[in-house]
């Protein structure tokens, strides 16, 4: 793995001199250059036929927990990423796109690696490992995140793994105003890992979005998949559990969401639903999941490079249809308050967040930092810095 991640960056930085000589010997029309800080460096070629771009960001945070049983650490330091990305156009019609992560030893290097190609005009083809379009949310990058962290519930999803990035191919386009997508994946891959596929099955997601206006957007989204054994947890913005429980089969899932802007105020929300179909046993124990977030910005001034921003958030995830078995909390609600910060023409990005996480019951969790515990806070901070 670890020579081929080489071999991928040796290919890279070569195909970047190419280009760069090719672009230096035509002298009419000349080759262009340019850097938007926070947005990469550009190269173009002299026939604007094709361009490279490349970008990066390194998010470095510290985190506090109100909460730290079993000998579960109370604060830390961490680089939570650090991220290269690689981009090719040629003739607005096909795109590649490499994305790698350094942030710790146990992390896959390679996050995305997409090929993309418009075969109609407005309809497009992706082949290769991508981010699935069920959430919105998890569809937005990390390095453009309103919070710290994406919500509680989706976080609960990634752990399985599902959604998140996964290897395989989707159609995505427009029709008038309709926005479109469809993937099929393996479903069993995630940001962190490179997992070959487990079972014959596949994941299905298609998500409709539409725009009312151009400041009113709303989305509709599917989802089918079939699992062997995972494991549900229920966790907090810092992925540490306060229950967890065995999934197994096919699942079916649903997604609506909304977005509106309107002079400095923001608001955006999600709601899902995953229903998972077999009956309960030992080896599946839960029904049903629910996760939701509703958020409310106000922009003080300025805009995201350089300017100052409020939010808040209510967060939710919930397990319903039990098995009698099943003990401890099973609804987990969370409180945000946040202040993000930007400045330098978007090279750096300075986050505030502060949860108090409220389950239903105190935890039964054995070994969880929240066991016994009825609510606990966090408090994240976050700078960024983008090339």
């Amino acid at each position: 793995m670890k020579q081929t991640i080489l071999c991928l960056q040796g290919g890279i930085i070569l195909l970047l001199l190419l280009f760069a000589g090719q672009a230096s010997a035509e002298a009419d029309p000349p080759a262009s250059q340019a850097w938007n800080p926070g947005n990469g460096f550009t190269i173009n070629l002299p026939d604007q036929q094709a361009n490279a771009k490349v970008l990066g960001y390194i998010q470095s945070t510290f985190n506090f927990y109100g909460a730290h049983e079993n000998g579960a650490v109370s604060n830390e330091f961490y680089v939570r990423r650090a991220r290269l990305d690689f981009i090719f156009r040629y003739r607005d019609r096909y795109e590649l796109f490499f994305e790698f992560d350094g942030a710790g030893s146990a992390r896959t290097q390679m996050v995305l690696a997409q090929m993309d190609m418009e075969y109609l005009t407005d309809h497009f083809i992706r082949v290769g490992k991508f981010i699935t379009p069920f959430s919105p949310e998890n569809n937005r990058s990390s390095k453009r995140l309103s919070t710290v962290e994406r919500y509680s519930a989706l976080n609960s999803l990634f752990l399985l793994p599902a959604l998140d990035t996964q290897f395989g191919v989707m159609l995505f386009g427009r029709i008038q105003n309709l926005d479109y997508y469809l993937s099929v994946t393996n479903g069993n891959a995630s940001a962190s890992a490179n997992i070959r596929e487990d079972n014959n099955h596949k994941d299905v997601q298609l998500r409709l979005a539409y725009p009312i206006r151009d400041n009113i957007r709303y989305g509709l989204s599917f989802y089918h998949s079939n699992h062997k054994r995972q494991t549900l947890k229920l966790v907090g913005h810092s992925f540490s559990a306060y229950n967890e429980v065995p999934v197994t089969g096919r699942r079916y899932g649903m997604l609506v969401d909304s977005e509106w802007y309107y002079g400095n105020w923001h608001t955006s929300g999600e709601l899902f639903l995953i229903r998972f179909h077999e009956p309960l046993s030992d080896d599946h124990q839960a029904g049903l999941f629910y996760g939701s977030y509703s958020e409310l910005g106000y922009r003080l001034h300025g805009d995201d490079r350089n300017g100052h921003q409020l939010i808040g958030r209510i967060e939710a995830g919930q397990i319903f249809d039990r098995h009698p078995d099943l003990q401890g909390v099973s609804r987990l609600y969370s409180l945000l308050a946040g202040h993000n910060w930007y400045t330098a023409d978007g090279l750096f990005r300075f986050q505030t967040n502060i949860i108090y996480h409220l389950p239903d019951r105190h935890s039964d969790l054995a070994n969880s930092r929240y066991e016994n515990r009825n609510g606990s806070f966090e408090f994240l901070l976050m700078l960024q810095l983008s090339i």
